[in-house]
């Protein structure tokens, strides 16, 4: 995988944000003993601030490898004599695959960005609010919308019941699979590189064709964010029709992190604005089709959102899966080779932070 710069970035900001917040609270309680309350608070953003270093490390270490194996791959022009059990898919053996259907990944990189695929993969992921889990489900806790109250001094305190919960959802499988000759793989380690990127790029893919649009399965129904998205219908999608999606964002107290269309309305969004009004427009987020040209964001369909208030519980690691015997590959002497993700509905954390505009025929 490449390295992830915006995650990093991202990453890197919130650590800083931590940091701050933390020394004002150490200057508040300077020269005074805290109190249990002071100290579970120092407590907290201590770990927010190595929770985000060790993101960060992690995207680093990511990136390392990735520019070591390219460096590996340029500099070996003779193929590479292995057995077929050395191989890996993802970043497992087939030797390690051979003991279930499928295995879950064991290596520290973020499930965000695998799917990212170095850009080639979910676009959306990296953005929303993604709530991890080990299992077949995962909750989902969406910060309470609360309203604070105003008292005198000698007023008592208003308490209202304003329960938070952590809803349990289901989560679907995003599975993508690619096959390549027994002999190749085993001699030319490139290929390895190439399936991984292929099958991360395809699963994170589908992970924002699922998002956006929803889906059927045997289990229910599943929906998406355009679906659940507050719609307005526009005879244009123009500098005007965008500024309102903005401001009702900002009605519903949020502000809009991105614009996300498919690249021909993100081309028609580039010609038409003008430039000193681009600048002050959300990033704009192009997301293409699928590659067997499945729609992922209509023509004429526009999405405004603050896309940290979308949340959504994925599963922490991916799953592989390595297969001789498959029907598919088995009188051809190749090797089938899959990927596995499994992530649940999106929530919104606030009806209106999310737009969508829709052009009228």
């Amino acid at each position: 995988m490449t390295f992830n710069a915006n995650s990093a970035a991202m990453h890197i900001e919130a650590r800083e944000e931590a940091t701050r917040r933390l020394w004002q609270h150490a200057e508040t309680w300077k020269g005074r003993a805290m109190t249990p309350t002071a100290r579970a608070i120092e407590s907290r953003l201590l770990g927010e601030i190595a929770e985000h270093d060790g993101k960060v490390r992690r995207l680093v270490e990511n990136g390392a490898e990735a520019e070591r194996m390219n460096e590996f791959l340029t500099l070996t022009d003779a193929p590479v004599k292995r057995d077929l059990d050395s191989v890996r898919v993802g970043r497992m053996t087939v030797a390690e695959l051979r003991s279930a259907e499928w295995v879950t990944d064991t290596s520290d990189g973020l499930i965000e960005t695998v799917l990212n695929a170095g850009g080639y993969g979910s676009r959306l992921l990296p953005l929303i609010s993604t709530q991890p889990f080990g299992k077949l489900r995962g909750r989902v806790a969406v910060p309470p919308l609360l309203t604070a109250h105003l008292l005198g001094r000698n007023d008592p305190d208003t308490a209202v019941e304003n329960p938070v919960t952590a809803g349990l959802f289901e989560a679907v499988k995003l599975s993508a699979f690619a096959t390549a000759d027994r002999d190749e793989i085993t001699d030319l380690p490139i290929i390895e590189t190439a399936t991984e990127n292929g099958l991360a790029a395809a699963v994170g893919a589908r992970a924002d064709h699922f998002l956006l649009n929803g889906g059927t399965t045997t289990d229910g129904e599943f929906q998406g964010l355009l679906s659940g998205a507050v719609d307005t219908s526009v005879s244009a999608v123009d500098t005007a029709a965008l500024f309102d999606a903005v401001a009702r964002v900002q009605d519903a107290g949020a502000d809009a992190s991105a614009i996300v269309a498919r690249p021909s309305e993100i081309a028609a969004i580039l010609s038409s604005v003008p430039g000193d009004k681009l600048d002050r427009l959300p990033a704009l987020l192009s997301i293409p089709d699928l590659n067997d040209g499945s729609v992922v964001m209509p023509v004429g369909k526009v999405l405004v959102a603050d896309l940290r208030s979308i949340f959504a519980v994925i599963r922490k690691k991916p799953e592989f899966h390595a297969s001789t015997e498959a029907p598919e590959v088995h009188e051809r002497d190749q090797i089938l080779m899959g990927m596995r993700a499994r992530i649940g509905s999106p929530i919104v954390a606030r009806v209106g932070r999310v737009q969508t505009l829709t052009k009228s025929a």
